[in-house]
């Protein structure tokens, strides 16, 4: 439906640009085919309404359940600095969170590597996970 919503907007756009041409230049500066454009504007609003509302309301498919386990915590922010520093702790918070919010492998993988890379160019491993 995004990709709906983004076509019906550029078309507004172009009625727009369209309706700005009319009011410099007037009514026989513009082709058929423009005109027929500025009629179907009102026909084009209705449906891009209509496909922001529906898109408004999550849907239970679109938004991904936590896990029954998973709660909210307060943590330091010294805590979270500390955290943040050490490349591995972060990889395995990572790790936990895609077991609780599934993703692609390949994004794993890829985001897993790009916050050990340092550790693994250090460690001469880096060739291996890319094999």
């Amino acid at each position: 439906t995004a990709k709906a919503i983004r076509k019906l907007q550029k078309k507004l756009r172009e009625i727009v640009a369209i309706e700005n041409k009319v009011e410099e230049s007037g009514e026989e500066s513009i082709n058929d085919d423009q005109r027929s454009k500025l009629k179907a504007k009102s026909e084009i609003q209705t449906q891009l309404n209509g496909l922001e509302n529906a898109s408004s309301q999550p849907s239970p498919i679109e938004l991904p359940n936590p896990a029954p386990e998973s709660q909210t915590r307060s943590v330091k922010l010294s805590e979270l600095h500390k955290a943040g520093n050490n490349k591995l702790v972060l990889a395995r918070e990572y790790l936990s969170l895609v077991r609780s919010y599934p993703t692609k492998i390949r994004s794993v993988v890829f985001h897993t590597r790009r916050m050990c890379k340092d550790l693994l160019e250090q460690y001469q491993l880096l060739e291996e996970c890319i094999a």
